[in-house]
């Protein structure tokens, strides 16, 4: 019984760490996809102005 909640104790704690890592993944992506339509959208400004 012992070595069972064992496994399923750290398997809840892979998950959870999957979890955190996930969401930090995404919110890095959602960063960077801002940040690369904001130059987009630059260059094209300082094209159309120049």
């Amino acid at each position: 019984m012992a070595p069972i909640l064992l496994v399923l104790a750290y398997g809840l704690v892979l998950y959870s760490a999957a979890l955190v890592h996930w969401r930090r993944a995404e919110i890095i992506a959602l960063a960077a996809a801002n940040c690369a339509a904001r130059n987009l959208s630059n260059t094209y400004e300082g094209k159309r102005y120049a």
